[in-house]
């Protein structure tokens, strides 16, 4: 199925909660947290847009978001229609990037997530379907595609 529509804009906001006044979700690990999260909108030039959020416990929040701004260079300009005819591929473009791969996991795959997840919710808002739905649709096929099978 092909879909016009390029990635026009990735968006970032950095969202803090000041739950560590009353420890409100505090536990013996995590003792003052600020409940926090990046918020991912990508928009596309014919008007969709996609969100998504990546929690924190407050530090760090700033790391995950500048992540996520340096990536979407990789993304703008780019096709829809490369992500909803490749999740997997586009997935490993992001995660293996020559210069970025060697961060492994943590925070950049924090913000690749948060990237690919707001491309799964516009390529569902494309289709006016919830997400639930784009997936259970999904042939078994693309569901193994979209799987990074190099771990397992």
């Amino acid at each position: 199925m092909k879909i016009s529509g390029k990635i026009q804009k990735v968006n970032v906001a950095d969202l803090r909660v000041p739950t560590s006044d009353t420890l409100l979700g505090s536990d013996p690990f995590h003792k003052k947290p600020n409940y926090s999260a990046v918020l991912t909108t990508i928009e596309t030039d014919t008007g969709h847009q996609g969100i998504s959020v990546a929690f924190t416990a407050g530090a760090g929040n700033d790391w995950i978001a500048y992540g996520v701004e340096d990536l979407a260079q990789l993304v703008v300009g780019m096709e829809v229609d490369t992500f909803i005819d490749d999740p997997g591929a586009f997935h490993r473009l992001l995660v293996d990037h020559h210069q970025l791969r060697w961060l492994a996991d943590g925070v950049n795959r924090m913000a690749i997530g948060s990237i690919v997840n707001a491309m799964w919710d516009v390529w569902a808002k494309i289709v006016d379907k919830p997400l639930w739905k784009l997936l259970v649709d999904l042939p078994p096929e693309k569901i193994v595609q979209c799987i990074d099978w190099r771990y397992l």
